[in-house]
């Protein structure tokens, strides 16, 4: 250290030995002073230091010399440090482009104030050359330390600098060849003799001019030093416009050099090469300029903590072939820990800057990595690879592509074996200018797992949107998996947030199971789930959602949707399932699972469709899936299709509905399935509160389809209503399966309230039950008629009553519910409704109601009632119930029956009923080949003004105890009186027309009671007629007990017959062999015995005898 005179003149003896100790303590420390030694292995071309030199303002040492070959200047050194505060230069002759420096001793180069490069002749004009710095022993840069270059820094600890098939080595350092006159073409590790014995570590201020290139290439390769790699720390490094290359290596192999012009850039890095580690840590590296740069890591393990990579192009109207990007590769494990990573594209470049990243695993938490423009050029993309496991975390963390200027933003893309996205992390693409917002895709060998919200509603997952202001189209997000977890508040969303374009499309194909579950935590919790959405000043369609999994579950609150609120369509809802699809439970706002499409009130557009196919669907405990409009345009069809059964139970719902702000069509519930099963309070249903009809309810089961049960609100229901505030019909509901069980007060019901119609009910099946106060029920409280009831099936059975039901009114008013809880076909028509009623009319083989069962047509308004029409080819059989229809103001409906036989038992009964004396009451027509009416049946025909008519086509009508009833006030007259009543009465009695019967009524004749040995029934031979006629009549008492005495009826059919032929007449036998024949009837013989035998033929054989 150098000292003026005047500083000398003023030491005191104390001072003086002060100075003397201190000068001791620096000799001691040779890294407290310049220590640049020159070794001799250049020989007369070695390196000259000139020391105490002022440089651009800094006490420095000047290094001349060297051993120039061509364009290269090469020099050697025993050792080489700067301390702080002064500078180190090398001396730039002209035409020398690259200034090779190589350290052949055994220490680390300690670089703590200032390295640089000046021009030859002057102290001030850097020169432009690239400084290659290499010591195998490691590099320090200071926390003081700068670099003061006009080329580019190149700092490694390589052995050698290759040069084609000759080197610049540092551990066998020879007279550099007269062929080094070319590019250096790589950095040589291990090549030659012993490995690196430590890394390289900054913890200063190291830049480059615009357009150059800062790189770091080195790391220890000893077990115990493997973290020895590359470590910048509080630590700022610059290469603006151009690059920044930190490389851990470690081991044998060598490292590429390329160029562009004369600004060197690091090769791919070795296959085969080990890598060292890589800490950057409360630092920046930057590479922002007019047209970006680059920068690269490679490491065996790389961690960046609360550090800043930037990687930007700024303003300009230019384009460029030059890649600008952040690229990252750790061969093990990657973390990034409160650090920013970010490429802003400020100008109109042709391509923006893009963040790439490779590794075994990576961890990314409270971090941002982001691409972005500002101009018209397009944003870049963010890609990691990772082999492992890939985790980004935290509430702050966000992976984010967005465009602001005119250009699109750029793509995000994953590929891991499992990835988790938790605690509120997000990965977004977005647009808030002229620009498309980028795709996001993952793709992901095992599982990926979604979790988590953040405060202010903001949940974590994967998001696409187009910005308030924006004029673009929102990204896709396509996701491949093993199986996906969305739990927590987290989901998978596309938006046009009150911007212009299309939502973006979200495709999710998971191999696996794919489950949805929960909500946040907050008081307004946030449903986990996948959605996409048109928000209320935006213009555009929403994007479609389409899953295809193995098994698809949505629970506790989950929620799967598709809406807009703006001016567009929603997108379709579509999930495609192996296996299971199973919606189940509610969140802690009583909301339920479920998928949605839908119009919300601001909206105008279109629902889209919500379609499932499975095989097998459960919406349970208070799930829901729906298609709706409450703005202006259609609500979206349900359409779901099984292969084995759908199951929706204890409160599940599937619907459509309009609104009472909507504007539209409502829309249809389509179910193919095997089984569908409606159970514990649940609903099938389609209903307008707006203008517009609503949909239908269509279902296709080939095995069953079953309703059961209800809860406290409701029953088990498939219904359409067409509300009082709404202007347009009811839907219809359509089944089709070959059996329809309807059992303990479920219901299938269709009604309106306003002007226009309430839906049909249409059923086709081989078997149709209704048990335990299970109805169908089609009606009116407005205007508009009641719907009609159609059914098509072989057996229809009508069975009990449930009197405690009393909580139907929930869903269709209290008009429509029979009081007395019976089982039944109801079509009614309210107090102050003037539409008509419907028509019930059933087409079967065999009709049975019994115990209470009924089928009615009422009108309580000023509507005329509907009529019930049933064609039954074999029998009807009403047993203790009634086939009825009754009107309060108005004409009755008729009641037709067409049947081979109807039969009446205990209290089984037909009537028409009209109160009033404004219209006629319905007539009554059997049609059977037999009507049979027993104990306190009832067939009546009363009206306040002229009573219906009551016709029976039949030849045969028996009516025990019957009688023609005299007039009476009401039905209740006629009820409870152990008699069979028929009759026709009111102000004008109504025709009675009955089957003349007296034919048989004056030929009847006690039976008798003796009892018939039925040994002596079996004829040997044919039974001959005679051609006399005769009749035979019986007559009896029924199921009575005989008599002694009288001769017991056989309940074998009877016919006439003649005289049993003479054996002349008669041929053989019948013998062993011969055909057996089987007897025709019973036949009575003259002498009055009773066998079973055969008509015999005009041509006789021998087995007709």
């Amino acid at each position: 250290m150098a000292m003026s005179k005047r500083c000398k003149k003023h030491i005191t003896g104390f001072q003086r030995r002060l100075v003397i100790f201190s000068i001791g303590l620096f000799a001691f420390n040779p890294a407290a002073i310049a220590q640049i030694t020159p070794d001799t292995t250049l020989g007369n071309e070695g390196s000259r230091v000139i020391r105490n030199v002022r440089i651009r303002d800094l006490e420095s040492d000047r290094i001349d010399g060297g051993a120039r070959r061509g364009a290269n200047l090469f020099h050697s050194f025993e050792q080489f440090d700067v301390s702080e505060e002064r500078g180190a230069y090398f001396t730039n002759p002209s035409g020398v482009r690259n200034i090779f420096s190589r350290v052949t001793g055994g220490n680390r180069s300690e670089i703590l104030g200032q390295l640089g490069v000046i021009q030859a002749g002057s102290d001030s004009i850097l020169g432009n050359a690239n400084l290659f710095f290499m010591n195998p022993n490691g590099i320090l840069f200071g926390r003081n330390s700068r670099l003061d270059v006009g080329g580019s820094f190149i700092g490694t600890t390589a052995n050698a600098i290759q040069f084609g098939e000759d080197s610049f080595s540092a551990n066998n350092p020879t007279v550099p060849s007269p062929l080094l006159t070319v590019n250096p073409s790589a950095l040589l590790f291990n090549q030659i003799t012993a490995q690196a014995t430590d890394g390289i570590e900054s913890r200063g201020f190291l830049s480059v001019p615009t357009d150059q290139s800062l790189l770091l290439v080195g790391g220890a390769a000893g077990p115990n030093l493997a973290s020895r790699g590359v470590v910048i720390s509080n630590s700022a490094v610059q290469a603006p416009n151009g690059q920044i290359e930190i490389v851990g290596f470690s081991g044998l192999g060598n490292l590429g050099l390329n160029y562009t012009n004369t600004v060197p850039y690091l090769g791919a890095f070795p296959q085969a090469a080990a890598r060292s580690d890589v800490a950057v840590e409360n630092s920046t590296l930057d590479v922002s300029g007019m047209e970006g740069g680059i920068i690269r890591i490679d490491a065996e393990n790389l961690r960046l903590v609360a550090s800043t990579l930037l990687s930007s192009p700024s303003q300009g109207n230019f384009s460029t072939e030059m890649p600008t990007f952040v690229q990252l590769d750790a061969n093990q494990r990657l973390e990034i820990i409160k650090s920013e990573i970010g490429n802003l594209l400020l100008s109109n470049l042709s391509g923006g800057s893009s963040i790439s990243i490779r590794a075994g695993s990576l961890a990314v938490r409270d971090s941002r990595l982001e691409t972005s423009n500002l101009g018209a050029g397009r944003a870049g993309d963010i890609t990691l690879l990772i082999r492992g496991e890939a985790l980004i975390d935290g509430a702050t963390t966000r992976l984010r592509a967005a465009a602001s200027g005119n250009g699109d933003a750029g793509d995000i893309q994953i590929r891991a074996r499992s990835l988790q996205v938790i605690n509120a992390a997000r990965l977004t693409t977005s647009t808030f200018g002229q620009g498309n917002a980028g795709n996001i895709t993952a793709t992901i060998a095992e599982n990926l797992a979604l979790e988590g919200s953040g405060p202010n509603r903001r949940g974590g997952g994967l998001f696409s949107s187009v910005e308030r202001g924006a004029n673009g189209n929102g990204g896709n997000i396509r996701v491949q998996a093993r199986s996906l977890s969305v739990q927590g508040g987290a989901g998978i969303l596309t938006r046009n947030n009150d911007g212009e374009g299309r939502a973006g499309n979200i495709t999710l194909e998971i191999n696996g199971t794919a489950s949805f579950d929960g909500t946040s935590t907050d008081s307004n919790p946030i449903p986990s789930g996948v959605s996409s959405e048109v928000t209320d000043d935006a213009s555009g369609d929403g994007g479609n959602i389409t899953i295809w999994t193995g098994s698809l579950l949505v629970t506790n609150g989950a929620q799967l949707s598709t809406t807009t609120s703006g001016q567009g369509n929603a997108g379709r809802l579509v999930i495609l399932a192996r296996d299971r699809v199973i919606f189940d439970g509610i969140n802690s706002n009583q909301a339920g699972s479920g998928a949605f499409t839908g119009i919300n009130q601001l909206g105008a557009g279109k629902a889209g469709n919500l379609r499932i196919s499975a095989n097998a669907l459960f919406v349970i405990n208070g799930a829901q899936l729906s298609s709706g409009s409450l703005g202006r345009g259609n609500a979206g069809n349900v359409v779901i299709s099984t292969g084995d059964r759908v199951v929706v139970r204890n409160g599940g719902t599937i619907f459509s509905n309009l609104g009472t702000r909507a504007v539209g069509r409502g829309g249809d519930v389509w179910i193919t399935t095997g089984v569908l099963e409606i159970s514990d309070g649940s609903q099938l249903r389609t209903d307008t509160f707006g203008r517009g009809p609503a949909g239908n309810v269509v279902i296709r089961a080939q095995d069953l389809v079953v309703l059961n049960g209800l809860t406290q609100e409701f029953s088990s229901s498939i219904f359409t209503i067409a509300a009082p505030v709404a202007d347009g019909s009811g839907g219809n509901v359509e089944i089709t399966t070959p059996l329809l069980r309807i059992l303990n007060n479920s219901v299938i019901n269709t009604s309106t309230a306003n002007a226009n119609r309430a839906g049909d009910i249409v059923i086709s099946a081989d078997v149709i039950q209704l048990v335990n106060g299970a109805q169908l029920v089609t009606t009116t409280l407005g205007d508009g008629r009641a719907g009609t009831i159609d059914l098509t099936a072989d057996t229809v059975l009508l069975s009990g009553r449930n009197p405690a039901f009393r909580s139907r009114s929930s869903q269709a008013r209290q008009d429509i519910i029979q009081d007395d809880g019976r089982s039944g076909l109801f079509a009614s028509t309210g107090e102050d409704s003037s539409g008509n009623g419907g028509n019930i009319t059933v087409n079967t083989i065999f009709l049975e109601l019994d115990n209470g069962a009924r089928i009615s047509a009422r009108s309580q308004g000023s509507g005329i009632a509907g009529n019930i029409n049933v064609d039954a080819n074999g029998m009807i059989v009403i047993a203790d119930s009634d086939i009825t229809t009754s009107a309060a103001n108005s004409s009755g409906g008729s009641i037709n029956l067409t049947s081979e036989r109807i039969r009446l038992r205990g209290d089984g009964d037909i009537r028409t009923e009209v109160a009033s004396d404004v219209g006629n009451g319905g007539d009554i027509t059997l049609t059977a080949d037999s009507v049979v009416a027993f104990d306190d049946s009832d067939i009546l025909a009363f009206a306040g003004n002229q009573g219906g008519d009551i016709t029976f086509n039949t030849p045969a009508g028996f009516f025990a105890g019957g009688r023609q009833a005299v007039a009476a006030s009401s039905t209740a007259n006629l009820d409870q009186n152990n008699q069979v009543n028929i009759n026709a009465d009111g102000r004008v009695a109504g025709t009675i027309a009955l089957p003349d019967v007296s034919f048989i009524e004056n030929s009847l004749s006690a039976l008798t009671e003796t009892a018939i040995n039925t040994d002596q029934l079996l004829a040997n031979s044919c039974i001959a007629r005679t051609q006399q006629g005769g009749t035979f009549l019986i007559t009896g008492t029924g199921g009575l007990p005989a008599a002694p005495g009288n001769d017991a009826a056989s309940t074998y059919p009877t016919g006439e017959v003649r005289t049993i032929p003479t054996e002349a007449e008669t041929d053989s036998n019948w013998q062993p062999g011969d055909p057996i024949v089987e007897p025709q009837g019973v036949y009575r013989l003259p002498d009055g015995r009773w066998v079973m035998s055969r008509e015999c033929t005009n041509r006789r054989t021998q087995s007709e005898y």
